[in-house]
């Protein structure tokens, strides 16, 4: 649904990014999977603070990742 980039820090490599992602999934499972997903970053990506609101009309249920972005660390997968 949507990307907010809240802060930006550091310099060089040490530059990191606080991320707010809202998206909504099929099911509440997808916020899990994508939790993990994010995990498996080898470090670029740091999931914070999460929350899931209740499932609306459609079926699908909104979530919320907050997410801290490091840019020149990890290594993918």
């Amino acid at each position: 649904m949507s990307i907010k980039v809240d802060e930006v820090g550091g310099a060089g490599q040490d530059v990191v990014a606080s991320i707010r992602v809202k998206a909504l999934g099929i099911s509440p499972a997808e916020m899990t999977e994508m939790m993990s997903n994010l995990e498996n970053s080898g470090g670029r990506f740091v999931v914070g603070e999460t929350g899931q609101d209740a499932t609306v009309e459609s079926g699908e249920t909104p979530f919320t990742l907050n997410l801290i972005y490091k840019p020149f660390r990890g290594d993918a997968k």
